[in-house]
């Protein structure tokens, strides 16, 4: 049965969130709005995956099943950076950036980019061979990869992501791959955990005869390879109502409608970070939308420049809605929201306004 929070975890979140509330609340009669200004995008190279995880929405997920072509992601590199883009996120909302069997050439094309600065990504960390793991230690501007890594056993990866003992060998052989590369992971890798809430082991607690071998993996990637730790995701929302209780009555995780988010005007995400998926469609944020409810364009019929213009009605309507508290069905359980009047840290900001008059600035060259 999926978890269920005590009385006291809900009472301290209704608390949080009416303080919350509040603030944002304080700050939009205020007139203050905090846009950020990172100059990022999301490219996603593979919008299929080798998963099938039950707390995420891809098994349900009715459009996108492609591998973006080469040439294609070429294109659209080449556009981004047109606009003042120089940092990329290559994480699918949906995917596995290495069932894209391109993904080495994609890898090369933003390292040789003239105007790239930084990339990162998340992976599941399954499907990469021993040549393709070598060839990330040699990347020049991949600025941080994450491991997503599901299950801490066999038996817990396989009720999870509903695959066979196979791809969960693969990955326990990845990551002593990884850790036989001394040290050379710090500051580069992280693993972020997905399983049971009753899960509580840490780096720091060891191992022994009893431990799994994937969690004998993840020992080694931490100690000996440097990869930092980031401890046990529990908490995922429905994807706007694709994941239900019933696809998750069989994990320990807890699975959230999204009520103790506060929600106060439009998603910094709708500025900071848009995704082209892997078929060339627009989205709006880069973290949900499977279902193209945030879909503003498609980059098969328009660029990217009037798509992300403030000409574009789509876009402009989305951001409306937002900011009348009319939050399409995606976005109102979204854990990942962030208010536009929540201060930021660490990046510069502005307003709505000047984020498009910034925006249309570039696009005119100036």
């Amino acid at each position: 049965m999926a978890y269920q929070p005590s009385l006291g975890t809900r009472i301290q979140r209704v608390i949080e969130y009416h303080r919350l509330r509040l603030k944002f609340l304080g700050e939009r009669v205020l007139g203050h709005e905090y846009v950020p200004l990172r100059r990022r995008i999301t490219i996603e190279p593979s919008g299929h995956c080798n998963l099938a995880c039950k707390f995420c929405g891809y098994a349900k997920k009715e459009q996108g099943r492609v591998v973006m072509p080469n040439e294609d992601f070429a294109r659209y590199i080449d556009q981004a950076t047109e606009l003042g883009f120089i940092d990329f996120s290559l994480t699918s909302s949906s995917g596995e950036i290495f069932f894209d069997k391109g993904a080495a050439w994609k890898l090369d094309y933003l390292d040789n980019h003239p105007l790239t600065g930084t990339y990162q990504f998340y992976t599941n960390l399954i499907l990469p061979n021993q040549a393709m793991i070598d060839k990330i230690f040699n990347l020049k501007k991949l600025e941080w990869m994450g491991f997503s890594i599901y299950g801490h056993d066999l038996e817990s990866f396989s009720r999870i992501t509903a695959k066979p003992e196979k791809q969960y060998n693969r990955l326990v052989t990845n990551l002593n791959r990884i850790a036989d590369n001394s040290g050379s992971g710090k500051d580069l890798f992280e693993i972020h955990l997905r399983t049971d809430r009753s899960f509580n082991w840490h780096p720091d607690d060891g191992i022994d005869e009893n431990s799994s071998d994937l969690v004998k993996a993840m020992y080694r990637a931490v100690t000996e390879g440097g990869v930092k730790w980031c401890g046990n995701w529990e908490i995922y929302d429905t994807w706007g109502g694709l994941v239900t209780p019933e696809d998750v009555v069989d994990l320990d995780v807890e699975l959230t409608d999204g009520s103790h988010q506060p929600k106060v005007g439009a998603c910094i995400l709708l500025f900071d970070e848009p995704m082209i998926f892997a078929d060339g469609a627009v989205n709006a944020c880069a973290c949900r939308g499977i279902d193209r409810s945030l879909q503003i364009g498609d980059l098969h019929t328009s660029s990217l420049k009037e798509i992300l213009s403030s000409d574009n009605t789509v876009f402009r309507g989305i951001i409306d809605r937002h900011q009348k508290s009319d939050y399409p069905e995606t976005c109102k359980d979204c854990m990942v929201y962030r208010s536009v009047y929540r201060k930021p840290r660490g990046w510069p900001f502005t307003t709505i306004a000047e984020f498009f008059k910034k925006h249309d600035e570039r696009a005119a060259g100036k």
